[in-house]
């Protein structure tokens, strides 16, 4: 949901604070903004291909299909 998207991006903008360095020639808003683009490209990723993966697990006979993560 929206506040799942907000962590997301404040722990982009926290990772881009501690791994920017001006000398690179980029500036803080462009550095910034790539890492938080990019962290929330694959939270919006992970959201959508998780049920296809969950099924694939549970056709496999990796998990329980009621959801339990333990081997069947």
């Amino acid at each position: 949901d929206a506040e799942d998207l907000k962590s997301v991006a404040a722990i982009a903008v926290y990772h881009a604070a501690e791994l920017y360095d001006p000398a690179k020639g980029a500036s803080w808003s462009t550095y910034a903004w790539w890492w938080v683009w990019g962290r929330l490209r694959r939270a919006v990723q992970d959201w959508l291909f998780t049920p296809v993966a969950r099924q694939l697990e549970v056709q496999r006979g990796d998990i329980d299909p009621e959801g339990c993560d333990r081997p069947m």
